[in-house]
């Protein structure tokens, strides 16, 4: 765990089968959010932003505070999430999307395999 995670004391969220979805904002920048199965209730889960990834050590903090620890590793989200992300971007762009076609952005960070 990197030092800036040291003494956090809000509860894990551990996810599992994640990646990371890249999306662009309104302002032209672009902000990172995991997608994968939290582990504590087996439901589909989309993070807030990503403020610092230790990508060695597989954990996160958000901006809103709270800290992700992910299990294995990156590839295609579980199918619980899918309606997840259908609901964030759209059903044709999310079946487009993981099937690794080109719709611009949002796109994944890691390979879906």
């Amino acid at each position: 765990m990197t030092s800036i995670m040291r003494g956090f004391h809000e509860a894990v969220i551990t996810l599992s089968n994640w990646n990371i979805l890249i999306e662009t904002e309104v302002t032209g920048k672009t902000a990172e959010r995991f997608i994968g199965l939290n582990e504590a209730n087996g439901l589909g889960h989309l993070s807030e932003k990503i403020f610092h990834f230790d990508e060695k050590a597989k954990f996160a903090l958000m901006e809103t505070g709270p800290l992700y620890r992910l299990n294995g590793a990156p590839g295609r989200p579980d199918d619980k999430t899918i309606g997840i992300l259908a609901r964030r971007i759209g059903t044709n762009k999310a079946s487009k999307l993981l099937e690794n076609g080109l719709v611009g952005l949002p796109k994944f960070r890691y390979p879906l395999s």
